[in-house]
């Protein structure tokens, strides 16, 4: 009952629903700690959509707690296989849960070991963070290409298990080359990906972004500027994003598939997505009060092949 309100959009029947199941399972049940990554997952959605939501007490971390240290190595018999330019994604998935990373980190793969700070800061969603699980799987990837998407030839290394609130400080080393596509560290009971259309449809958008000129005196040219499409219906994860900077505006950029953040969530796998862009003074990921933002709906992939957008709102 409470994953099937859930599923419909009703976030406050579904935590009372598990709010009530709480109570009665017993504090050893296997099946306690999947209940409060669920608990937490309807108190973001409702958080998001702007409802006051308290603690209930199921042993959530709070998001000051939820940080974790990740020191990443290379294994010596990869050494040799670095090259100028490798990118090192570092990142965190719910270990029971969506296979959107819940934080990441993007730089340099030129020195290891390296140390990185995993937090809510560097969340794709408000409804997807750290802090919002108790249990995630803390993975490290270098990229040839710099694409967000497993490589064949990427190498990689993960830790599961990992306790959110409990193991401040962890190791990851780097050991293993990806030999096909879409095998980066996956979360447990990982849902099934969807269909994706016909392979002959192209799903690359071209995004026209301009900014309201009554918005103009609001915006410095360092702020950050995200544009991204999500799912008409589905998961709020970004199906593809772009970072730029806002005095780049007006401008153009192409939305595809070598932007997404997780193999099974892709543009072209999805026929009608919302774009959308945002300034942010802050540079997170996750929107914060005063920034800027617009948005298009109905973009049928593959039909409607060029977007044009106006930033003309602010959060």
């Amino acid at each position: 009952a409470g994953i099937a309100a859930f599923q419909r959009g009703d976030f406050a029947i579904a935590l009372d629903y598990w709010n009530r199941l709480g109570q009665v399972i017993a504090e050893d049940h296997p099946n306690r700690r999947l209940l409060a990554d669920y608990m937490a997952q309807a108190r973001n959605e409702l958080s998001a959509g702007g409802a006051q939501v308290a603690a209930t007490g199921d042993g959530i971390p709070a998001a000051a707690d939820a940080a974790i240290e990740v020191t990443v190595d290379l294994a010596p018999s990869l050494v040799g296989q670095l090259t100028a330019g490798d990118t090192l994604f570092v990142f965190a998935r719910a270990a029971q849960g969506p296979r959107m990373p819940l934080a990441i980190v993007r730089q340099s793969a030129s020195t290891f070991p390296v140390t990185v700070i995993l937090d809510d800061s560097q969340a794709m969603t408000p409804s997807l963070r750290l802090s919002g699980f108790s249990e995630v799987t803390v993975g490290a990837r270098i990229s040839r290409s710099g694409n967000a998407t497993p490589q064949p030839g990427d190498l990689q290394g993960s830790l599961s298990g990992v306790l959110i609130g409990a193991d401040r400080q962890v190791r990851v080393v780097v050991s293993e080359e990806v030999e096909v596509a879409g095998t980066a560290p996956q979360a447990a009971s990982a849902p099934p990906p969807p269909t994706a259309p016909s392979a002959t449809i192209p799903a690359a958008l071209e995004v026209a972004v301009t900014l309201d000129p009554a918005l103009g005196d609001r915006v410095a040219p360092g702020d950050t500027l995200f544009i991204f499409a999500r799912a008409a219906q589905g998961p709020r994860m970004p199906l593809a994003i772009v970072r730029r900077q806002a005095g780049e505006l007006p401008l153009t950029v192409t939305l595809d598939d070598s932007q997404a953040m997780a193999p099974n969530f892709r543009l072209s796998a999805f026929p009608e997505v919302s774009v959308g862009a945002r300034i942010s003074k802050s540079g997170n990921a996750t929107p914060q009060p005063g920034d800027l933002q617009g948005s298009v709906s109905g973009i049928r992939v593959g039909q409607d092949r060029r977007v044009e957008l106006t930033i003309s709102e602010a959060l």
